[in-house]
C-alpha cells in the first residue's frame, strides 16, 4: 500500500560539555546531545513549522501537539 502523504521532522541539537554523568563504573558520558529546535513539514501543507526552544520538555511539548 503507498500512502499519498507524508510527515518528515528533523531536530538540531548541540553538545552540553557541561552535563557529563557517570552511568556505571565502566561508561561515562562525557557530553549530552541537548536538542533546541525542530523542523516539521508535510506533503500537505507545504509551509514548514519551525520551533525553537531552550527549554526541551516544552520543545518537545510543542513538537508533540503539533
Amino acid at each position: 500500500m503507498v500512502y499519498p502523504h507524508g510527515i518528515v521532522y528533523d531536530f538540531e541539537s548541540y553538545l552540553d560539555k557541561a552535563k557529563s554523568y557517570k552511568l556505571t563504573v565502566d561508561l561515562t558520558y562525557e557530553n549530552v546531545h541537548v536538542p533546541i529546535s525542530v523542523s516539521v513539514g508535510d506533503t500537505v501543507d507545504n509551509k514548514p513549522t519551525h520551533i525553537c526552544d531552550a527549554d526541551t520538555k516544552d520543545l518537545i511539548t510543542s513538537f508533540m501537539h503539533l
